[in-house]
């Protein structure tokens, strides 16, 4: 969004920002349910304590579909550049 000069929300909320960028450009519907995976991870576990951990099987997803995201999104700006 800010590489396209539009205002940003500051939120956690991360299927509103995907949603707010589906709106800009239809390719990021390609990430929208990783987005909806990585939403809790936003809040839930930013606090945690011994009962908020969530299992390592969980993180690695979260760390791998983060990834898919960033590649996605950078992938996106340098065609927009080129």
């Amino acid at each position: 969004m800010t590489f396209r000069e539009t205002a940003v929300s500051k939120t956690h909320n991360l299927k509103m920002l995907v949603e707010n960028c589906i709106n800009l450009d239809e390719r990021f519907e390609a990430i929208y349910d990783d987005c909806i995976y990585l939403n809790p991870f936003a809040t839930l576990y930013r606090y945690p304590d011994g009962n908020l951990m969530p299992e390592k099987k969980s993180v690695i997803k979260a760390l791998a579909v983060s990834k898919k995201i960033d590649e996605f999104v950078r992938d996106l700006i340098q065609q927009s550049s080129s």
